[in-house]
């Protein structure tokens, strides 16, 4: 018996032990999922059944994860921040216990912010009221997976009550991470905005008695994701590329303040914070909407008309581009509003937006793009991600260029440069409403170049494009070099959007030559064209001469070198000409051979000298003295010398420090060189 009853115990002792062990094994309840993404950081939270050490294996290599980071936690709750991460980069990771593996696949990855300055495409998922854990919240997370398909998903935004109904830890896990962990939550940073049933519709909560949603969430409060920091996680900006994000609290309230009383806190910090930004588009977004006709009415509700008539102005003001907001358990999309406060049986579309379009851009009447720089606001009711719900009295709202009561669905936004695409996703896939704005368009542009230089012209759009230049269907064109004034017009396919540029082409600059007198046999030829344009200079000349560059030399020219030389620039079609004629004289058979007859004294000398020329019978003589460009320094005749010699003295002025003596007779015709003395 005793052994029996020794027996069984052991067993029961092998089995605690075993029960125990199992007990143990550390398991992943929550998550990983990503917040507060930078370009060289971001933060990894996940949840574990028991306390343990867990670490982080990741790197840029799916197969080659060389980088680690290793955190032990006693609550079982993990915020791994990890850093020293290159900008636009994808990572790849897996999580580790002591043990085993605890999670690894293609979909466990992150990818860090692009550079600030990128215009590169981005796209965010906004979900509002997602958190109620039925089939059509399912539906509509599977629906814009499956519409993204490969694209990245840079972001998914939260517009409040994201757990019903109350916003404990137990309902996030069931009606958020549960379900989005399938679809986003592995690779996609979550941004997230608090509603009312986050703080379980209770806006007085202490200050260290906060709900459960701020310690499920890592916000970027003291601005780490850029932006100004709010000291405040209930409300938060953030950038990302060249957008600038903001969540704002519509709910809670801080020093007794809510967010419709312009003097909060939450708002002078809003304001501070849209004045401090340089981003091409501005996104605000927050639980309850200005304008609604759904399950909620903008015109009836008390929060909502002090929103509407205190938060939009201020907004406007700071030109903010689009305000997406939840509560309301429908799909509602305003036209391009400007300066509407009021209820929804005064909205006047020709007094109260800026455009009469619904923004659909899809070629259809009416539905030409929303042009905007720096006024107008589109506001977005997206509070059907989990359900839908009544309709108000006076349902749609007059405001809104479409309403959707009856479809679950989540907003898509696209942002490339200075292109806003929004789509309404349905929970059968299909886009029920889309809208596309275009920022900062030119109309015209004007801009002068130089003769021959070919432009690039670039439409101040993202899209389809007609060009009047050729028949290039591109954002970039390159006209061919230019030679004339033109104007060049781009349009989009649906005509919607236009943009002209006026082409100014200077004159080509004239080209000149260096005048020269004329020049003597064998002397050098120096011309010189002078221009101060693009292209090269050309020379043609007599006898089928040819040369380039802007100086031609030649070091002794003869007869055949004379006549008319002309100098030719030219650059891509763009002409200009000038020609000068060139006259060398012949030095009558000098060939620079000097004759004995002549004596000359002295010489070298300083501008005066005696001939002594002999003479055998009557004659003539003629007596020149030439520079050796031929220009005539001295000249006479002296008629009938008798026999015997001949002597004569000259003076002359000259610079010149060789010049030549001609002595015409009968006899013959003789040379001397002459020296000049500087």
């Amino acid at each position: 018996m005793f052994m029996f009853k020794m027996k069984n115990y052991f067993l029961f002792l092998v089995l605690l032990v075993c029960l125990k062990s199992k007990a143990q094994d550390l398991q992943i309840l929550r998550g990983p999922y990503l917040n507060m993404a930078t370009q060289s950081s971001i933060i990894l939270r996940l949840k574990t059944n028991v306390s343990g050490q867990v670490s982080i294996n990741y790197g840029e290599n799916p197969s080659d994860k060389n980088l680690a980071i290793s955190k032990f936690s006693d609550n079982q709750s993990y915020v791994f921040d990890i850093k020293d991460l290159k900008p636009d980069t994808k990572y790849y990771y897996e999580i580790n216990s002591k043990s085993k593996v605890l999670l690894k696949g293609d979909s466990l990855y992150f990818k860090t912010q692009p550079l600030p300055d990128s215009k590169q495409k981005l796209r965010f998922i906004a979900y509002g009221d997602c958190g109620t854990q039925t089939p059509e919240q399912k539906k509509v997370a599977m629906a814009t997976k499956r519409y993204s398909k490969d694209t990245s998903i840079d972001g998914m935004l939260l517009l409040g009550d994201n757990a019903y109904c109350c916003g404990t830890d137990a309902q996030y896990q069931g009606g958020f991470f549960d379900i989005y962990k399938n679809y986003f939550l592995y690779n996609t940073v979550v941004w997230p905005s608090p509603g009312n049933h986050d703080y379980a519709d209770r806006s007085d909560w202490g200050l260290y008695n906060k709900p459960d949603y701020f310690s499920i969430f890592s916000i970027p409060a003291q601005g780490e994701s850029g932006g100004l920091a709010s000291n405040n996680p209930a409300y938060y900006s953030y950038d990302y590329g060249n957008t600038h994000f903001i969540s704002l609290d519509s709910f809670g309230a801080e020093k007794g303040s809510r967010i419709w009383d312009t003097l909060s806190p939450q708002i002078q910090w809003l304001k501070k914070d849209l004045a401090s930004t340089n981003k091409t588009w501005k996104i605000v977004y927050f639980h309850h909407p200005p304008y609604t006709k759904g399950s909620h009415d903008s015109d009836k509700e008390q929060d909502l008309i002090a929103i509407r008539t205190n938060l939009v102005k201020i907004l406007e003001d700071y030109k903010v581009d689009l305000v997406l907001s939840g509560h309301s358990h429908t799909y509602e999309r305003s036209n391009l509003l400007h300066r509407f406060y009021g209820s929804s049986p005064e909205f006047d579309i020709k007094k109260n937006a800026l455009s009469t379009s619904n923004g659909n851009y899809d070629g259809a009447e009416n539905s030409c793009v929303y042009s905007k720089s720096e006024q107008g606001l589109i506001a977005v009711v997206a509070g059907s991600a989990g359900w839908v719900g009544a309709e108000s009295e006076g349902y749609p709202h007059k405001a809104m260029a479409y309403s959707n009561s009856k479809q679950t669905g989540a907003l898509v936004l696209d942002i490339e440069d200075n292109r806003l695409d929004a789509k309404f996703i349905n929970l059968n896939g299909e886009i029920a409403d889309k809208f596309t704005i275009f920022k900062n368009l030119k109309s015209a542009s004007n801009q002068e170049v130089s003769c021959g230089e070919t432009v690039n012209l670039s439409a101040s759009w993202l899209g389809d494009y007609r060009w009047s230049y050729d028949e290039s269907n591109t954002k970039l064109i390159k006209t061919k070099p230019l030679i004339r004034d033109i104007e060049v017009n781009v349009n989009d396919q649906y005509k919607c959007v236009s943009e002209t540029f006026s082409i100014k082409v200077k004159a080509y600059p004239k080209i000149s030559i260096n005048p020269i007198e004329e020049l003597l046999e064998g002397s050098a030829l120096n011309l010189k064209a002078n221009f101060d344009g693009q292209g090269e200079v050309s020379w043609t000349g007599p006898n089928n001469f040819t040369a380039n560059g802007k100086n031609l030399n030649f070091e002794s020219v003869n007869l055949s070198n004379a006549g008319v030389y002309k100098a030719k620039a030219s650059f891509n079609g763009c002409v200009s000409e000038a020609e000068i004629a060139v006259k060398v004289n012949p030095i009558l058979g000098l060939e620079l051979i000097e004759s004995d007859k002549i004596k000359v004294y002295p010489n070298p000398n300083f501008g005066e000298f005696s001939i002594l020329y002999p003479l055998k019978n009557l004659t003539d003589i003629e007596v020149q003295l030439y520079d050796l460009n031929s220009k005539v320094l001295f000249s006479k005749k002296y008629k009938n010398q008798r026999s015997g010699d001949f002597q004569q003295t000259i003076k002359y002025a000259t610079s010149d420090s060789i010049l030549i003596l001609k002595i015409s007779s009968k006899e013959g015709v003789f040379y001397k060189k002459i020296i000049r003395r500087n």
